[in-house]
């Protein structure tokens, strides 16, 4: 596929997340509304792994943790970026963000809306790399609709009671009392 029809795919599929983003905050508040849940809080989870030897596995992510892709390409956009340089804070964290994650497609879209020219040096890989942040974000979108909040937002007035039982079983969590 050709650079600029890997940019409008990106693009595309960033539009449609941030959709599928909103849509997830609406029916989590909708399903929070509606049902208690029966499982600890997650801060108590966080407190008991964290007592657990956790400075033990940080080294062992830490050593394991390779090289991000796209490190040329995110100190090239930090320079424009970051606000010491001309840059917002929040402009830094989305590039930060898209590092993290090794969205380098986005920040190859972020080069071009600023109208910095990269270089492609190996097609090849930037070929991998971009198929791998799309299919990143198409599963993104996917994981909102198999959750239960997505389905409890989505199903009509006559399957909601047949749901809210399932949802009972299968979640460990009570329907509030209308």
């Amino acid at each position: 596929m050709s650079y600029k029809k890997w940019v409008y795919k990106y693009k595309y599929l960033k539009t449609e997340e941030n959709e599928f983003s909103e849509k997830m905050q609406k029916y989590t508040i909708m399903f929070n509304q509606d049902f208690i849940s029966n499982n600890p809080p997650p801060q108590e989870t966080v407190k008991n792994l964290s007592n657990q030897n956790s400075s033990l596995i940080e080294e062992e992510i830490l050593e394991l943790k390779p090289e991000k892709k796209g490190k040329d390409l995110y100190k090239e956009l930090a320079k424009e970026f970051h606000p010491d340089k001309g840059g917002t804070d929040d402009d830094f964290k989305d590039l930060n963000s898209m590092y993290e994650d090794e969205n380098v497609l986005g920040m190859y879209v972020k080069a071009e809306e600023l109208g910095i020219k990269i270089e492609v040096k190996d097609e090849e890989e930037l070929e991998e790399i971009f198929s791998k942040t799309c299919n990143s974000l198409q599963n993104k979108i996917q994981g909102y609709q198999t959750t239960a909040a997505w389905r409890w937002g989505t199903v009509n007035e006559e399957q909601r009671e047949i749901l809210a039982l399932a949802i009972e079983q299968q979640a460990n969590v009570k329907r509030r009392k209308k």
